[in-house]
């Protein structure tokens, strides 16, 4: 990872501006809002990128662990780019329910629609958190969990793991919550 910057609220509102739905998620813009402070990052490589911790959702359970604390175990972008790869899963048959599993077909709608038109020249910062105790302990080697660009980070690592795409640094922010 290359070196951060400090971002003032302003202009960490700039740099998500382009997508009209970035703060559309209410539980995102309440965080975006309420944020103590932002920092720039850069995810220069690909092993930095695909240790992002990503989410852990019921949208998308067959992807991840039954529980939080999942050993390390497909909890990382990469990690769960690579489940699906290992299985055979496409975006495609997730998006029209054609895997078995726990999830909701509807959430895998936009990652379809963001692998089959990707660029990087879209791809608007991550936003991340650093992660907390417990994540860390299931993902030691994780410094960051995402929290928006969910959709586009496993696209990215999937295309990236089937050879279908060279990796190219990934733009992040940094969302420092406030102590409670």
């Amino acid at each position: 990872m290359l070196p951060m910057s400090v971002l003032s609220h302003e202009e960490a509102t700039r740099l998500l501006s382009p997508d009209p739905q970035a703060l559309d998620n209410e539980s995102f813009r309440h965080r975006f809002e309420t944020a103590a402070s932002f920092e720039s990052i850069t995810f220069d490589s690909f092993d930095s990128f695909s240790k992002l911790i990503w989410h852990f959702s019921p949208f998308s359970r067959v992807l991840t662990p039954p529980h939080w604390w999942g050993g390390g175990k497909l909890y990382t972008v990469g990690d769960v780019a690579k489940k699906m790869i290992s299985e055979g899963w496409t975006f495609s048959a997730l998006a029209k329910g054609e895997i078995a599993g726990t999830y909701k077909p509807g959430w895998f709608e936009s990652c379809e629609t963001v692998y089959n038109a990707f660029d990087y020249e879209k791809c608007l910062p991550l936003v991340v958190l650093n992660a907390g105790f417990s994540e860390k302990w299931d993902c030691s080697k994780s410094q960051y969990r995402i929290i928006d660009g969910i959709h586009r980070s496993l696209v990215i690592a999937y295309k990236v793991y089937a050879n279908e795409l060279l990796y190219q640094r990934i733009n992040g922010i940094v969302l420092h919550e406030k102590k409670r």
